[in-house]
C-alpha cells in the first residue's frame, strides 16, 4: 500500500515507479501489475532524475563520508555508485538539491549553505558505459556558481 503522500514518481522501461514516505512501487500498465521494490527505496532521494532508463540520485558513501553520485539498473535491480565522478568537492551534503536530465547529460543543481546564506552551483556530468560490466561513468563537463541567497 502507498502511503498518503507520493513523494515522487519517474517511468523506466515503460513501468511507473512511485516512492512515497515509506514504500516504492513499481506499476506496469501493460499487465496491470504493481509491486513493490524493497532495494529501490533504500537509496532513491526526492532530487533524483532518470536519464536512458536509469535513475541517479544522491547517495552517501559510508567509506568516504561524502554524497556522491548513485544509479539504480532496474532492469537487474542493483544499485551502484557513478565512477569517476567521486570528488565533487562541494556535495558534502544534498537537503535541496536536484537532478535533471539535460540532454543526456546529468545536471545537478546543488545547494550549498554558506555563512550568511546559500549558494547555488550548477555541475553538469557526461554519462557513458564501459567495461564489460557496462559501468556508469561520469565526468564533469563543467560546474558555476549560478545564484547566491542572503539570509534575511
Amino acid at each position: 500500500e502507498l502511503y498518503k503522500i507520493t513523494l515522487k514518481s519517474v517511468v523506466m522501461n515503460e513501468k511507473i515507479y512511485i516512492m512515497d514516505r515509506r514504500n516504492s512501487v513499481v506499476y506496469d500498465p501493460r499487465k496491470s501489475v504493481r509491486e513493490r521494490d524493497f532495494l529501490l527505496n533504500t537509496y532513491w532521494e526526492v532530487g533524483s532524475c532518470v536519464i536512458d532508463n536509469m535513475l541517479y540520485t544522491f547517495g552517501f558513501d559510508c567509506q568516504k563520508s561524502v554524497y556522491r553520485i548513485r544509479v539504480y539498473d532496474p532492469r537487474v535491480r542493483v544499485w551502484s555508485f557513478v565512477k569517476g565522478v567521486e570528488n565533487i568537492p562541494m556535495m558534502l551534503k544534498t537537503q535541496g538539491s536536484r537532478m535533471a536530465n539535460h540532454g543526456g547529460d546529468l545536471t545537478i543543481l546543488l545547494n550549498l549553505d554558506k555563512s550568511g546564506g546559500t549558494e547555488i552551483w550548477c555541475i553538469q556530468v557526461a554519462l557513458e558505459r564501459r567495461g564489460e560490466h557496462r559501468e556508469i561513468w561520469g565526468k564533469v563537463l563543467w560546474s558555476n556558481l549560478v545564484l547566491t541567497l542572503e539570509n534575511s
